[in-house]
């Protein structure tokens, strides 16, 4: 149960992180394209 309940968050914390570093980057992107 511990285990399991360590991945869990785990997995939501890289989903987290994956998706906040991919925003960044996206906006970056985008502003050096249209500036």
């Amino acid at each position: 149960m511990k285990s399991s309940s360590v991945s869990q968050w785990a997995r939501l914390l890289v989903a987290a992180f994956f998706t906040f570093s991919l925003n960044g980057f996206a906006q970056v992107l985008f502003e050096d394209d249209f500036n």
